[in-house]
């Protein structure tokens, strides 16, 4: 009888010490792997149905409006369910309105990139400018198209079209870099 209950106290030390050791090394945390370690590069914010009011002297003068926005780490913005940007002139009357499928802003430049059917409209002169792809610097209040890119300007008058342009934001003035072809209407 003995020698059965120190084989008895023997198994039970045994297991006892089997159990604490299963629970030891399977509680170890798991080593971390380059796949567990990137960085989330996605937005940080994403904001549906935006409308941003920019004054001067308690006059309103950029009204701008986005679809959906998302926010990035570093501050860059990216609007992708249409861009519409309203300029007004210092009585805070709308002079200009840009429309475009989508945009882009960089926080750093305060530069905005439009893409997708961009229009610019002056309301008082009856000016219009189509393109596939504009710059606005909001800093500048211009805005520009790359020299590799196609523009049209329809005025009351005639129909321009050629490749990169500079202009006041609210289109009231532009210089057409490299014209292509010109139509003139006579009244």
């Amino acid at each position: 009888m003995v020698y059965q209950e120190k084989n008895t106290i023997s198994q039970k030390a045994l297991l006892l010490l089997a159990f604490m050791l299963t629970v030891l090394f399977s509680c170890r945390e798991k080593t971390a792997t380059m796949e567990d370690m990137k960085v989330y590069q996605g937005p940080v914010m994403e904001i549906d149905s935006l409308q941003t009011l920019f004054s001067d002297s308690a006059i309103l003068r950029v009204k701008f409006n986005a679809g959906k926005e998302l926010e990035y780490q570093n501050g860059d913005k990216e609007f992708l369910k249409g861009v519409r940007v309203e300029f007004f002139n210092e009585e805070g009357t709308q002079q200009a309105v840009l429309t475009a499928q989508k945009g882009y802003q960089e926080k750093l430049t305060s530069l905005y990139r439009v893409e997708g059917d961009v229009v610019v409209q002056n309301i008082k002169d009856q000016k219009e400018l189509h393109t596939e792809k504009l710059f606005w610097d909001s800093a500048k209040k211009k805005i520009y198209v790359k020299e590799d890119e196609l523009v049209t300007i329809k005025t009351p008058t005639e129909h321009l079209k050629g490749k990169g342009m500079e202009a006041a934001q609210d289109f009231s003035w532009y210089k057409l870099k490299n014209p292509v072809g010109t139509t003139t209407f006579s009244e």
